[in-house]
């Protein structure tokens, strides 16, 4: 019996790409993201027409990629396989919470449009590990050993999910049945890494029958090898990172392995194995393995403890060595962890995402954050671009962009927004319009009063009457504000006599000392 679950109907449109080319990661850019502070490890995927990290999507605009929508999901998992986006489909999982959002894109009116939210609580950390397309979606419990298959049918009433299979194994717990899922054509891979073993399946009428088991186990081994940790298929290959393969008991020796697998005569069968190397020499690795994506021409695989992104290249049917990409600056401490690749792109998740592809031309592009009096805010965030930037001292900003980049830019300070600023195409370096802010900025002085007992009086510039405060000195200025702030006694003169400020745009912080009056 299928559960019927209802979903909103969208266009069935889709747009596929492909390509074979990663030579050129010169363009490093930094994609912010704004989620709670615990789902820090942002997953990732792209294909030739999308990417998201976390929920965030970004969409290829043919000489560059830009931001585009914020899809209402959280993503938190600890795999790094908690999102999946393909032909205009992208689901997101945060398994802590056992609840996994699936959505659309429309190519109609150009927006995402939510189609399902599945919540399973009682299968622990559901969405560890997801897979969806425009017909099927593949969702993995490890801590429960089980897999959800969801199907998606359109009709003349919309578009519907069902759940149309549960996959579980004897042990499926134990060895955490689920960790990493894929689709490739009729195979669904599944895989179960404390239990050393990858579950081939192929749908015959409406069950999915296990075709073939991946087992790598060593019985000579108390540990396992964690072969399945990760993997991922394309065409007729397969390669899953088994990142202690190479680990002794002991510890004296820590590395992984991707064994790559070929498709022929209907079977999978071992083609080849890979390992980390440095100027085409093997290295020991720390955690080779733990994240690997292929298409048809390139193979990457990340090790995020020495923080490296090995490439391999297909060359007459043999993955060769080609060369290894560094954490460049503002990566995130575990880069190699979340890793995502398509034609010409790599985009890498965690704490810091960043999008790596090919040079592209650039226009400087300066603009200024004020409030409603004209006056400029520093320390302001601008946002609509990849990466957010941050307004300096004189309230201004600057950013290279694309050439032809076009877009909205919003400003805001803590929790004061802008009104939204429309860019034109950029076709040379440009000076934009003020955004202005729907509010004024406070800030706050915050001092200590000390040598004096008792309250003291504070003469404050466009103040009627005294501040009156005791130990410590808090008052709130309206950003631009200029004047003076002046304590006055009878008994005690001060140290500062009076602090004066100009323009006022961050917090000050600063102390008067009293001394009795002779």
């Amino acid at each position: 019996m299928k559960k019927l679950i209802s979903a909103f109907t969208v266009s069935s449109l889709s747009i596929v790409l492909s390509g074979c080319f990663l030579d050129d990661l010169s363009n490093v850019q930094k994609v912010s993201v704004h989620q709670p502070e615990e789902t820090s490890h942002r997953s990732v995927a792209i294909d030739d027409e999308f990417g998201i990290i976390a929920n965030q999507v970004i969409k290829n605009r043919g000489a560059y990629w830009a931001k585009d929508a914020v899809l209402p999901a959280i993503n938190n998992t600890q795999s790094g396989e908690g999102v999946n986006i393909r032909d205009g489909m992208a689901i997101v999982a945060d398994s802590p919470s056992s609840t996994v959002k699936i959505f659309a894109y429309s190519y109609d009116d150009e927006l995402w449009h939510q189609e399902i939210v599945i919540h399973e609580p009682r299968l622990s950390y559901f969405g560890e590990s997801v897979y969806v397309d425009r017909e099927w979606a593949v969702v993995g419990a490890p801590w429960a050993g089980t897999v959800v298959i969801y199907q998606r049918e359109e009709d003349e009433e919309g578009t519907q999910w069902s759940e149309q299979a549960r996959l579980t194994v004897d042990s499926g717990s134990e060895m955490e049945f689920g960790a990493s899922v894929d689709k490739e054509g009729d195979a669904l891979f599944v895989s179960a890494y404390k239990g050393d073993r990858v579950y081939v399946y192929e749908l015959e009428g409406q069950t999915w029958q296990v075709k073939q088991v991946l087992d790598h186990k060593d019985n000579s081994r108390v540990q396992p090898k964690q072969f399945g940790w990760s993997l991922d298929a394309h065409e007729n290959y397969l390669a899953i990172g088994a990142y202690r393969d190479q680990s002794f008991e002991n510890g004296s020796v820590n590395g992984g392995v991707v064994h790559i697998y070929k498709k022929q005569d209907g079977l999978w069968n071992l083609d080849q194995s890979v390992k980390p190397f440095i100027e085409g020499d093997i290295i020991a690795g720390g955690a080779f393995g733990h994240n690997l994506e292929m298409n048809k021409h390139n193979l990457l695989v990340g090790d995020n403890v020495l923080r490296k992104i090995f490439r391999y290249t297909q060359e007459h049917g043999s993955w060769k060595r080609s060369n290894v990409i560094e954490a460049p600056e503002g990566a995130s401490s575990d880069f190699g962890y979340h890793l995502a690749i398509n034609t010409h792109n790599l985009l890498t998740g965690g704490s810091s995402a960043l999008l790596m592809g090919p040079k592209v031309t650039k226009r400087v592009v300066t603009g200024r954050v004020t409030d409603p009096n004209g006056n400029v805010v520093a320390n302001a965030i601008v946002s609509g671009m990849l990466a957010d930037v941050t307004t300096d001292v004189t309230g201004v900003y600057q950013e290279s962009l694309p050439l032809g980049w076009y877009g909205s830019l919003t400003g805001q300070f803590h929790s004061i927004p802008s009104q939204p600023l429309q860019v034109n195409p950029i076709t040379k370096d440009v000076q934009l319009n003020d955004i202005q802010l729907n509010e004024v900025p406070l800030h706050s002085v915050h001092g200590r009063i000390s040598g004096v007992f008792g309250p003291v009086k504070f003469l404050v510039t466009g103040f009627d009457e005294p501040v009156v405060a005791t130990r410590f000195l808090s008052i709130r200025l309206p950003n631009g504000w200029s004047g003076e702030i002046r304590p006055v006694s009878e008994t005690h003169q001060f140290t500062p006599e009076k602090l004066v400020i100009e323009k006022m745009s961050q917090n000050k912080v600063t102390s008067f000392r009293g001394s009795p009056v002779n």
